[in-house]
């Protein structure tokens, strides 16, 4: 999904994970109409001791300030899946 490139609109980080849990909860994001936008995606991939201070969270999954609320609830619900599996 694209987002508007709009001055008004700020970006909020929502996740910080994996590569694998940042695409799941951006497809999770995108399948409840919240356009995303993944931070440092290559370079937390090649270098991630250089896209986050312990290497262990280095791709940030980023919503647009009015979509927050929503995806931080889908978040949230990933969250507890994961704790009960």
């Amino acid at each position: 999904m694209k987002m508007n490139a709009n001055s008004d609109s700020l970006l909020i980080e929502v996740f910080a994970g994996s590569a694998w849990d940042a695409g799941i909860v951006q497809n999770l994001l995108e399948s409840a109409n919240i356009p995303t936008f993944l931070q440092d995606q290559y370079l937390g991939t090649l270098v991630p001791w250089q896209a986050s201070t312990d290497a262990t969270e280095p791709i940030k999954v980023v919503v647009a300030r009015e979509d927050f609320e929503l995806a931080n609830q889908i978040v949230d619900q990933f969250y507890k899946n994961l704790e009960e599996n």
